[in-house]
C-alpha cells in the first residue's frame, strides 16, 4: 500500500456496537468537525476498545461505503492527553503495526 493512502483522523473514541451480553464489538472516532469514522475491528482496531472516551490521533486507510459511512483501518494511533499536544499510547510510547511510519 502506498503511503499516500494513509490519512490522519483526530477525535474521541466512542462505543458503536455491543453484543447481547453488553460486550463491546466496535468503536468509532468522532471528530471535532462532526465527522464519524467506524473503526475496523481487526487486531489494531480492537486496541482502541480500551480507549473509549479518550482523544486519539489515528492513522490508517479510509474507505467510504455506498451509504456514506467511512471506515478506517487503523495502522497506528497515538493517545492525545487533555490540553497536551504530545502523543502516546497506553504504555507512553508509539503504537504501530508498521516499523517505518512518520
Amino acid at each position: 500500500m502506498a503511503r499516500a493512502d494513509l490519512h490522519k483522523v483526530r477525535g474521541i473514541v466512542l462505543p458503536e456496537r455491543w453484543d447481547d451480553n453488553d460486550n463491546l464489538l466496535s468503536v468509532m472516532i468522532y471528530t471535532p468537525d462532526d465527522e464519524e469514522y467506524a473503526v475496523k475491528s481487526d487486531s489494531m482496531g480492537k486496541k482502541l476498545f480500551s480507549m473509549v472516551d479518550e482523544n486519539v490521533e489515528v492513522v490508517g486507510t479510509i474507505k467510504e461505503q455506498n451509504d456514506g459511512q467511512k471506515i478506517i483501518t487503523v495502522k497506528n494511533y497515538h493517545y492525545i492527553s487533555s490540553g497536551d499536544e504530545e502523543y502516546e499510547d497506553d504504555e507512553g510510547g508509539y503504537e504501530s503495526e508498521e516499523e517505518e511510519w512518520e
